[in-house]
């Protein structure tokens, strides 16, 4: 949604569309804070907390440096900034990573990590066809989230689709997460 609707975005929530560039460049690089969390929550429960303080300051001291150098030249200017943190996104969650992974051993599995990425290449792909149709409005809001929220529906059917949503998951969310769980088919 960040990638896509960026300028969109940004001219909604700050009169400013001119800096989704930054917005683009820095959402696919989320996907490495969003694993950042549950890694550091991990070291911590492997009485680890040292170490995921030592990454995290050590991950701080880089950016501050890559902000410091290139923040500093002008042909990168605040781009540099955004490089920086991104830059400490992908380095602090690999460190907790790898530390994780020496304590205890862990496999990825191949084929989940293939739907993920078709998932994310159809939504993709589809939200950058519906961020060209008007819905009859001119409205920069509602043609928005129209457009939002067609992409988030195909993102949440798709999940069902390639079985990254499982029904005994889907039964556990609260309020509305049995019935929804019910329309699933038993596997």
């Amino acid at each position: 949604v960040l990638y896509v609707f960026a300028e969109a975005i940004m001219d909604l929530m700050y009169g400013a569309p001119n800096v989704a560039v930054y917005v683009q460049f820095m959402a696919p690089f989320c996907l490495f804070l969003y694993l950042q969390g549950p890694l550091q929550a991990t070291l911590q429960a492997l009485n680890l907390a040292k170490a995921a303080m030592m990454n995290s300051l050590f991950g701080a001291c880089i950016k501050i440096a890559t902000i410091f150098v290139l923040a500093s030249r002008p042909e990168f200017g605040i781009f540099g900034v955004a490089i920086a943190v991104v830059v400490n996104f992908i380095l602090v969650t690999m460190l907790h990573f790898s530390t994780v992974v020496k304590k205890i051993s862990f496999t990825i599995e191949l084929r989940l990590v293939m739907k993920i990425v078709l998932l994310i290449s159809l939504t993709i792909a589809f939200g950058s066809y519906v961020s060209t149709l008007s819905f009859g409005t001119d409205s920069l809001f509602w043609n928005t989230a129209y457009r939002i929220s067609l992409t988030s529906l195909l993102y949440v059917i798709l999940m069902f689709v390639f079985d990254l949503i499982k029904r005994e998951e889907l039964a556990r969310v609260p309020v509305v997460g049995g019935a929804l769980g019910r329309l699933l088919p038993k596997k």
